[in-house]
């Protein structure tokens, strides 16, 4: 392939600019303030790490379900702490299996199946209805 000027070749990469760096400054919020109240990284260390986390994270939704925006400990949205949880325990399950998954081939299946849904649901939209009696 002939690469032109300006070309970036980044098919199959996250798109990391999708990210709301508003939700980011929220996350960073709740790290800081972990880091502040504890350690930093110490939960990294917690016993019952997953267990607990989803706990935490169970505890900051339904808080948020019952109309309470703000976590009242630090002051952060309720959402931010779910989003903290989340990484948290997506952390924890990484260590637990390495291997993992392959990031950008996930974005890339989803973005094809995508595709196909909306292949597929052009297809309904051009079939002439049947009569029925």
């Amino acid at each position: 392939m002939k690469k032109l000027p300006g070309m970036k070749l980044d098919h199959g990469k996250l798109r990391y600019e999708l990210l709301p760096p508003e939700a980011l400054k929220h996350l960073a919020a709740v790290y800081t303030f972990g880091a502040a109240k504890y350690a930093p990284n110490n939960w990294k260390t917690i016993r019952d790490g997953v267990k607990r986390g989803v706990g935490s994270l169970m505890r900051h939704l339904e808080a948020y379900r019952a109309g309470e925006y703000l976590d009242p400990d630090s002051g952060v949205p309720h959402m931010a702490c779910i989003m903290a949880q989340a990484s948290f325990i997506l952390w924890r399950q990484r260590k637990r299996n390495p291997a993992g998954y392959d990031f950008a081939a996930v974005a890339e299946k989803y973005a094809a199946e995508r595709a196909e849904q909306a292949g597929r649901e052009l297809a309904r939209s051009r079939k002439k209805p049947r009569c029925t009696r």
